[in-house]
């Protein structure tokens, strides 16, 4: 394995481990239960109606951001001159559809 697969794995196994802990201090309290586990793993229903307007206009702005830069990066004058079958590809397939 490379040191770079080495890393992911040690990442991901951190990643889990202080989950479990998470989970285990969890099982001593009963206090603030819901709330911990609305914190941990998200709860659909406790997104109040005055949260959705902020984050659906947040989507949409960071949705026209990306079509905007991958609009801008695929345009056939960006490619270098070695790139000029694909930036020929790219403009036949936007033609086509």
């Amino acid at each position: 394995m490379s040191r770079h697969g080495r890393r992911d794995v040690v990442t991901a196994l951190a990643l889990v481990m202080m989950l479990a802990l998470g989970a285990a201090f969890l099982s001593r309290t009963t206090q603030y239960e819901p709330e911990i586990y609305s914190l941990l793993f998200g709860m659909v229903l406790g997104v109040s109606t005055t949260q959705i307007l902020p984050v659906a206009v947040m989507a949409a702005a960071c949705i026209a951001a990306v079509a905007v830069i991958y609009g801008r990066s695929c345009s056939p004058r960006s490619f270098p001159r070695w790139q000029k079958p694909v930036a020929s590809a790219v403009t036949a397939s936007r033609s086509s559809s």
